[in-house]
């Protein structure tokens, strides 16, 4: 049977809580997004930097309503890292062929290397596993070099892709 991502009236992870990390100013919470998210979301990925955005979606982007839309019309998983109500992080699935998913990661610049990544992706991967995905896959820069060692970490094999200067990486789920 075929794991497929249903558009609801809900995100199909809003509110659950999938992690934490400990950080000096007080704790980052990684849970599920909500529908009512949206903004927040809009405005953590309207804040960041050109080379963030270039790393995540390999282009640049001016506007991403219709992107953060279209995750949310097709009821993708989407988790986000907050700290004290501000969105800092960010990771969605979106199922690409039978039963697996397509992941991306962004994290704020200034949170990067206290395991807010490694966090977002265990939770992510974690919730894919549970509602029966065989696996993930990314499409990750060669030089983004923190990305691939939190897929090394996470048992993830990084192998050549058909696109320049970029790897595929592929982590399936132990049943």
């Amino acid at each position: 049977m075929s794991a497929v991502l249903e558009t609801s009236m809900e995100l199909p992870l809003c509110g659950v809580k999938l992690g934490e990390v400990k950080v000096d100013g007080g704790s980052i919470v990684i849970r599920g997004a909500c529908r009512s998210d949206r903004s927040r979301i809009l405005e953590f990925l309207e804040s960041l930097d050109t080379e963030t955005v270039y790393e995540r979606f390999h282009h640049v982007v001016s506007d991403f309503r219709s992107y953060v839309d279209s995750l949310m019309e097709s009821g993708a998983l989407i988790v986000i890292a907050e700290l004290e109500g501000k969105v800092i992080g960010m990771a969605e699935a979106v199922a690409c062929r039978r039963d697996y998913v397509e992941i991306g990661l962004i994290v704020s610049r200034g949170y990067r290397g206290r395991g807010v990544g490694t966090a977002l992706c265990t939770g992510l991967a974690e919730a894919c596993k549970k509602l029966g995905f065989k696996g993930l896959i990314a499409y990750v820069k060669r030089y983004n070099i923190p990305v691939l060692r939190i897929a090394r970490k996470l048992g993830a094999s990084v192998k050549p892709s058909e696109e320049p200067d970029t790897v595929l990486v592929e982590a399936c789920f132990e049943n």
